[in-house]
């Protein structure tokens, strides 16, 4: 188990130093002196300086920071942060952002290479495993009243083995009755079904497996689950904020979760197997990507505003006004952090049991 945990620890904590080297990689590229590349936050426990910058580990492992010559300040100097042209500002500033959708790209990449279990065509026949699942049954229906279930997965009907949906749909056809043999949770079970004159079973199904693909294909699949992914994050967000708005009810599977919550449902999809854990981390990447964009000045999207609004108005936002906004919305953002982080020790009993455990 805290071989598991510590698993969980430091990919979260990765992905937050990969994020701050997107920062680093692009200031190098534009030539703005990088002061420090931290790994938590001070105070400092170790650092060493190698050329211009310090590389330091801090005590508190919840981040990570890079800090840029002339980033809170202007300073006249070609090597500042502060005299680099807007463009080039914002991309240093995006590198962060961007970053995590590459982690994403990466992992689901490899994950295509390794083989993705999904849905299916019943033509497609490069699928391992292929299975007829059952997602949806029709009330009072010849399948519902014959106890199955949703989730349930059909392997064989009438001895004859079934690995797609629609040689279900035909072995039905002008029958009255069927034996099936149905895998239920690892476990097998075998039911007669009356199928009544219209021989019909009153279920919907999916054909599914895993399915590989080539190693010039993975990055395409990569790329385009990478948007597909983004675009119902972005979607389920923008529906849960209507919703607060509009002061509707929150669907029963939307919950907001901290770091705290977030390590325990990683640790689970860990212990279901390797690639479990790497789809939450791709939705893990991906969230923190666009929760960076959002227009809040401690973000990187909120700097992203300034710059912008100092492009429209030829004049950079006053930066006492830009200070105290930053600090403002940074410590609400502690707020919201610690609230998040108390509901989730006192809701999920695996906190609780490992406090019972270590105290």
């Amino acid at each position: 188990m805290i071989g598991g945990i510590l698993i969980v620890f430091f990919s979260i904590i990765l992905l937050i130093v990969i994020h701050e080297l997107g920062h680093f990689l692009v200031a190098k590229i534009f030539g703005v002196r990088v002061d420090e590349f931290g790994i938590g936050i001070p105070p400092k426990i170790f650092g060493k300086k190698i050329g211009e910058t310090i590389y330091s580990l801090n005590l508190i492992p919840i981040g990570a920071f890079v800090r840029l010559y002339g980033e809170d300040e202007k300073i006249e100097d070609p090597r500042s942060f502060s005299e680099k042209p807007i463009w080039q500002k914002l991309l240093i500033l995006a590198a962060g952002v961007i970053s995590f959708w590459v982690v994403a790209f990466i992992l689901l990449s490899i994950m295509a290479g390794m083989g993705m279990p999904g849905v299916v065509d019943d033509d497609d026949h490069l699928v391992a495993d292929p299975q007829v699942l059952i997602v949806g049954i029709v009330k009072e229906s010849p399948a519902y009243l014959a106890g199955i279930k949703e989730e349930d997965v059909i392997l064989e009907i009438e001895g004859e083995e079934m690995s797609q949906a629609k040689q279900v749909q035909e072995i039905i056809k002008e029958r009255s009755e069927v034996a099936l043999l149905i895998e239920r949770k690892g476990e097998l079970k075998e039911l007669s079904v009356s199928l009544g004159e219209e021989s019909v079973l009153g279920v919907e199904l999916l054909r599914v497996g895993t399915k590989k693909y080539s190693w010039h294909q993975a990055p395409v699949q990569g790329f385009l689950m990478t948007g597909r992914t983004t675009e119902a994050i972005v979607r389920g967000l923008s529906d849960a904020l209507y919703r607060l708005v509009a002061r509707k009810p929150m669907p029963d599977e939307f919950e907001v979760v901290g770091p705290i919550g977030i390590g325990v449902l990683a640790f689970q999809f860990l212990d279901q197997g390797l690639f479990d854990y790497l789809w939450l981390m791709v939705l893990i990447a991906i969230s923190l990507a666009i929760f960076n964009l959002l227009p809040i000045p401690a973000l990187d999207g909120g700097r992203i505003l300034f710059l912008l609004i100092e492009k429209v108005k030829g004049r950079p936002v006053d930066p006492k006004l830009e200070k105290k906004l930053i600090t403002f919305s940074f410590v609400l953002l502690l707020g919201l952090f610690a609230i998040v982080t108390f509901r989730d020790i006192i809701r999920i009993e695996f906190i609780s049991n490992l406090i019972d455990k270590f105290i």
